[in-house]
């Protein structure tokens, strides 16, 4: 599955591939980018049970994309869903998950 859509100030679009039940965030997320991820993964969440969300391939994440991704996660908590997010080990977004105090989301099974 791909998500690429053109968007304003020629800002690198953010694309999600699935590969092995995983879905791979590529890309910059800002707050615009984040909203397409996050629309998309609330999408499965509407059918499945679990989703593993990899943010491995981030380029760089802003701090109202992390904090959108934490109420991504936390939204689903909520809604007694499991959702695994991955990439903790990203040194391209570390600084910005830990000066927003949104580390706490990302999975510890897969560092």
């Amino acid at each position: 599955m791909f998500l690429d859509e053109p968007l304003k100030n020629k800002v690198m679009a953010v694309q999600i591939k699935e590969e092995y039940g995983i879905l791979k965030v590529v890309g910059v997320l800002n707050s615009e980018t984040a909203r397409l991820t996050i629309d998309f993964v609330n999408t499965l969440l509407e059918t499945k049970e679990r989703v593993l969300v990899s943010l491995e391939g981030v380029l760089s994440i802003d701090k109202m994309a992390a904090k959108a991704i934490e109420k991504l996660y936390t939204n689903a908590v909520k809604n007694n869903k499991v959702l695994s997010i991955f990439g903790k080990q990203n040194s391209n977004i570390s600084e910005v998950m830990q000066a927003t105090n949104t580390n706490y989301i990302f999975s510890s099974d897969r560092e």
